[in-house]
């Protein structure tokens, strides 16, 4: 017989399925409208979330990838900025190699001229030339060794017989650490003369990658063939010059077969960086001599990728919200409202008041008939107890006051009947416990016994067990419970028993009181009073600490004071004496107690104090002076002493000074000695100058040899004009020079200053021009100036023999004057180095010359400042050097003339 549908085994557990799925869901499912509607919206979200996570991890991705495409393009930059370096090494080599005097070996001038090399290369450690069996026979700077044999580039260089680079070496341990290069050297058949060896100081290597821009917390490292750091940017002590990469990561960028690529490894400082490398080779199938190493930190490669996948998030997070609002006001506006208002029209109803209606009931569907419904049973239930409704309104009045005036009260207070179960329970056990007066009355044993905190149980069991004893007593109590949102409650606990008129006993009546405000700030109290027990504590030490450092500090400086060797005066705002070392008392021969309370002014010699007056408002005022003073002792000795003032502090004054009259006495030593010099040098000179006037009285003469008489006597009366011109230039060092301003026209002392330098500038093929105002300078133009025109012919001889010096050869000079401006320029091609740019006129600055002194426009500031003129150094043009004078005006205002 055929079973009925019903009955089938698969239709059976069709059901079973659906009953079980119902039980899981069944809380979801029998929830409130607005519950199912936000469980849609979430379920609805999971396949965007899906889809960021994924475009996040790809981003993450494609990060790592560009950061390794990156590092690869900075380490290839930044290698060829390396062969770029050596190409221009090499290239210097094989230019000195090529040098005759190198190749025939002439010791002193190769030493010379590698000196000159390293001077114009500061990278340059030294130059060595050795002969073919590593003997040193040449060098640019002092070495202890002898021979380079045993050098490993020099065994390379030897082996191959070309240009080769070395390792990281260094002389001694206290020596810097060098690189060499090795260039060997052929005499014209091509036979091996000898290797040149050229080291680079590897402590500035750095200028030339300084400019690198490499991203934050990355790192630069150049390697040697042996895996060794020539160079690490940013520096670390822990892996500086001459430190081996890490093994892990020397292993993988030392492999020849790949001379370029990217791994991933964690660097001696412990970050985890993707390097970049690429070998450097000095020719194809050679073994690479340098290999650049740039790390890029993984971490900050994927900032962006997860910034961008915490913005996706974010976005994802906020429409969600925008959603479950929508989802929850839509539930709450269609349905969830009429829904509200029928579930609390029944609930009014089944408190006993009868008069609730639903308002404006649906006219069709199911939901209006339920509504209609309700009505229907509100107005039934209305007439059947209206009767009752009368007889207990005045019982219900009664216990509606006595209920409210129970209800409202602010602490949770309760009365438990003699068999422990609550008889009323103030509806503030819900504040303050979090539990309802429903949970307390289902469950007597849940106040305390459940919320008690551990710390306190012992107390409330003891407490608990005295409300069983026969005297029955009032208690009080303090302990602390757990609401079930975690919050701890500090409660003050108070019962008591009450009894009836006829001594009945009734039961407890209990307050329980929320006294965590007040706990809250006994505590803060508390730790206020200890925090600042333990700051005062903390001040005792730190003040204990700072007076004896201050101690040590002022016992360290009174011995520095009082053994100084130089004198120490100090001084109040009148200027008198409060204070002076041994070696100040020593110098001026006077006791501390003689110079204290002494004015300071009283121990200058009047002349000296009249060249050079002391203000002390300036002093105090912050300005900090030094200067030569004669001190005058108590015997009348003068004591020549350099003296440098400074204000201490806002009522203390300090001069520190040391005895200089050896150091004067020497000076006048010197002038005399000079003096003597240029007079028995015009003796024999004054013969010189007149015996060609004695010899041109004889008319027969050649006038070739007319010609080289004039010369002689021009040479006279030059080195007679440079005598006293070294006599004029310390004078005006001094200040005693007598200047004898007077007019004169500049342009005719710009020719004879030309006629002078001529020879220096046809030997170096350089075009001489004058200009007046932008034009060439005829017969008749004049640049009139007030000076004195010897003075004025040594400066321009000066300034235009450096500035053919300094112009290439076949370049141009040009001396130009400005009417208008009151200038004179004298300008070259050519620009001066920026190392002395800022000391250009300072005593014996000099660059790129082989005899240059630095003296020569030294001497010509000396000349213009003593006419009154100024002189400045120009390099606005590119590729041209102008020293600038300026005139001025004459003491009337007018230019002069």
């Amino acid at each position: 017989m055929v079973q009925p549908p019903s009955s089938s085994p698969w239709i059976a557990a069709a059901h079973h399925l659906r009953d079980r799925t119902t039980d899981r869901l069944g809380p979801v499912i029998n929830g409130s409208i607005r519950r199912l509607l936000v469980l849609l919206v979430l379920i609805a979200v999971l396949p965007a979330l899906g889809i960021i996570l994924m475009t996040g991890f790809e981003a993450r991705n494609h990060a790592l990838i560009d950061a390794e495409h990156n590092a690869q393009i900075l380490a290839q930059g930044i290698g060829e900025i390396q062969e770029r370096t050596t190409h221009g090494l090499r290239q210097l080599l094989e230019k000195l190699a090529e040098e005759p005097r190198i190749k025939a070996g002439d010791a002193g001038a190769v030493a010379e001229g590698f000196k000159i090399v390293a001077a114009a290369f500061p990278m340059v450690a030294n130059i060595t030339l050795a002969g073919p069996d590593g003997s040193i026979l040449s060098t640019a700077a002092p070495t202890q060794r002898t021979s380079l044999a045993d050098l490993p580039a020099f065994e390379r260089a030897m082996s191959r017989g070309a240009f080769t680079a070395g390792a990281f070496q260094r002389a001694a341990p206290d020596a810097p650490p060098t690189f060499p290069f090795v260039q060997p050297l052929r005499d014209a058949k091509g036979a091996l003369l000898g290797q040149l060896v050229l080291t680079i100081r590897l402590d500035t290597y750095g200028n030339i990658f300084k400019h690198a821009d490499l991203p934050l917390d990355s790192v630069l490292s150049i390697v040697d063939r042996a895996g060794r750091r020539i160079y690490r940017m940013p520096s670390d002590p822990l892996s500086g010059i001459g430190s081996p990469l890490p093994t892990p990561l020397r292993a993988a960028v030392a492999r020849k077969h790949i001379p370029q690529g990217a791994v991933d490894r964690i660097g001696a400082d412990g970050v985890d960086r993707i390097y970049a490398y690429s070998q450097l080779r000095l020719g194809p199938g050679e073994d690479p001599y340098l290999t650049i190493v740039v790390g890029i930190p993984r971490q900050q490669s994927l900032d962006r990728a997860n910034a961008l996948l915490r913005r996706n998030l974010y976005l994802l997070a906020l429409a969600l919200g925008l959603s479950l609002c929508l989802a929850w006001l839509v539930g709450s506006g269609l349905l969830g409202r009429r829904l509200d208002t029928i579930v609390a029209v029944t609930g009014t109803l089944g408190s006993g008041d009868l008069t609730a209606r639903i308002p404006r009931p649906l006219g069709t569907g199911a939901l209006g008939r339920l509504e209609r419904s309700v009505n229907a049973m509100a107005e039934a239930l209305a007439r059947g107890s209206e009767a009752a409704r009368r007889s207990a309104a005045n019982l219900r009045q009664s216990e509606a006051t006595l209920r409210t005036v129970a209800d409202f009260t602010y602490d949770w207070e309760y009365w438990k009947g003699p068999d422990g179960r609550f008889l009323w329970i103030a509806p503030a056990c819900q504040r303050i416990s979090g539990h309802s007066v429903e949970e307390y009355m289902a469950d007597a044993h849940l106040m305390f016994d459940a919320l008690v905190h551990p710390d306190d149980a012992a107390a409330w069991r003891e407490h608990a067990g005295a409300e069983l004893s026969p005297d029955r007593s009032q208690r009080t109590l303090q302990l602390r419970i757990i609401r079930p949102d975690g919050r701890t409650i500090w409660i003050h606990h108070h019962c008591r028993p009450i009894f009836s008129h006829s001594g009945e006993y009734l039961g407890i009546r209990g307050c329980n009181r929320d006294i965590s405000a007040r706990k809250e700030v006994e505590a803060a109290l508390r730790r206020s009073h200890e925090e600042l027990e333990r700051r005062v504590r903390e001040r005792t030490r730190e003040l204990t600490y700072a007076n004896d450092k201050l101690r040590k500090s002022e016992e360290r400086y009174r011995v520095l004071y009082e053994q100084s060797a130089v004198g120490i005066l100090l001084m109040n705002r009148e200027g008198r004496i409060e204070d002076a070392n041994p070696a100040a008392c020593q110098i001026l021969a006077h006791s501390l107690e003689e110079l204290r309370g002494r004015n300071y002014l009283a121990l200058i010699e009047p002349n000296n104090l009249g060249d050079n007056p002391f203000d002390m408002t300036r002093a105090m005022a912050g300005e900090v002076s030094r200067i030569d003073r004669v001190f005058l002792t108590e015997e009348g000795r003068r004591v020549h002493a350099s003296v440098s003032g400074r204000r201490i502090n806002e009522d203390v004054y300090q001069a520190v000074f040391r005895d200089i009259s050896e150091r004067k006495k020497l000076e006048a030593l010197r002038e005399d000695v000079e003096r003597i010099t240029r007079h028995d040098l015009k003796a024999p000179l004054m013969g010189v100058i007149h015996m060609p006037r004695l010899i041109l009285k004889n008319k027969n003469l050649p006038a070739r040899d007319i010609e080289l008489l004039h010369l002689l006597q021009e040479s006279g009366y030059r080195m007679l004009h440079m005598i006293n011109m070294s006599l004029a230039l310390y004078q005006m060092e001094t200040g005693t020079y007598a200047c004898k301003r007077e007019p004169f026209d500049i342009l005719r002392t710009a020719s004879r200053s030309l006629h002078e330098t001529r020879l220096a500038a046809e030997a170096k093929n350089i075009r001489m021009a004058v200009r007046l105002d932008g034009v060439p300078v005829t017969k008749g133009d004049a640049f009139p100036v007030v000076g004195e025109e010897m003075l004025c012919l040594t400066m321009l001889e000066n300034l235009i023999k450096n500035a053919i010096e300094a112009a290439p050869a076949g370049g141009e000079c040009r001396i130009e004057g400005d009417t208008r401006l009151r200038t004179l320029r004298v300008a070259n091609s050519g620009e001066v180095p920026e190392g002395i740019r800022e000391r250009f006129f300072e005593k014996y600055v000099t660059s790129g010359k082989r005899w240059g002194t630095g003296l020569g426009t030294y001497s010509a500031r000396l000349i213009a400042r003593t006419n009154g003129w100024d002189i400045a150094l120009s390099c606005e043009i590119p590729g041209e050097t102008s020293v600038i004078l300026s005139f001025g005006r004459d003491e009337d205002g007018r230019t002069a003339a």
